[in-house]
Formats: C-alpha cells, sequence, structure tokens
C-alpha cells in the first residue's frame, strides 16, 4: 500500500468518525443509552430519521437491523430494508 492510499484510507475514516459524531449530537439521552448498549454488540449507527422531536435511530449489525426510538426503546425488525443514495436513506418495513 503506497502513502496515497493510507492517506485516502486516513481521510474515510476520520470522514465516518466525523458523519458519526454528528448523528449521534442528533440523538436523545435514551437513545444514546440505547445506543452504547448495542454498541457492545458490534452494531453501528446508519443513520437518524425523524423530526427534532422524534427522532428514530437505525443500527445494523451483519445482517441484523434495529432501530431506537426517541424513548430508548429498542426494536428489531426482520424485514428491514434500508435503501441509500447520495443524500438519504430510506426505510422500507
Amino acid at each position: 500500500m503506497n502513502f496515497l492510499d493510507k492517506l485516502k484510507k486516513v481521510h474515510e475514516i476520520e470522514h465516518k468518525h466525523a458523519k458519526e459524531k454528528s448523528s449521534y449530537a442528533q440523538l436523545s439521552l435514551a437513545q444514546k443509552i440505547s445506543a452504547s448498549q448495542l454498541r457492545q454488540f458490534g452494531f453501528e449507527l446508519n443513520c437518524v430519521r425523524g423530526g427534532m422531536f422524534e427522532p428514530m435511530a437505525v443500527f445494523t449489525c451483519e445482517s441484523h437491523s434495529v432501530t431506537v426510538d426517541h424513548l430508548g426503546e429498542i426494536k428489531e425488525w426482520q424485514n428491514f430494508i434500508l435503501v441509500s443514495n447520495l443524500l438519504h436513506y430510506y426505510i422500507y418495513l
């Protein structure tokens, strides 16, 4: 791996962490507590949907998908499809 490839990889990692931090800032305290529990099992925050007052966080780990509502309640979905384009995530339940 040459220097430019290493630099690109570092940039991608930093960009991912910056995006993750901004997404976590949108979560309620109850959601952050649930997120902490989910991260212990390998789940990662994909996106936050909804308004300022009732955001829904979407976490994935391999083929498992869960949502965390504004009260911190974790729900697992069997037939959950997360489709992303350049700007948005679309959730099909």
